[in-house]
């Protein structure tokens, strides 16, 4: 049986812009609906996502796309 190796990878990545729950929440969805990312989730208090995903599907700058369209913005080159 072959078993394909599934490649992800796990970033922390500073937030700027939230306020509220309804704000994380909005920047949480738009990470999640790319395709590519397994999980994203955010801190609030933190002002912080925390994001696994498979860089072959998607990137850093995708990702700060989709948020600034949601009216954030994902600082990518602090990204740990």
């Amino acid at each position: 049986m072959n078993l394909k190796k599934i490649k992800s990878m796990k970033k922390i990545i500073p937030v700027k812009g939230m306020g509220c729950a309804k704000c994380k929440a909005r920047v949480e969805n738009a990470l999640n609906a790319l395709a590519g990312v397994n999980e994203a989730s955010v801190s609030l208090e933190d002002a912080q996502a925390v994001v696994d995903y498979d860089p072959a599907k998607t990137s850093l700058e995708q990702m700060r796309a989709e948020v600034e369209n949601a009216g954030y913005q994902l600082i990518v080159e602090e990204a740990k």
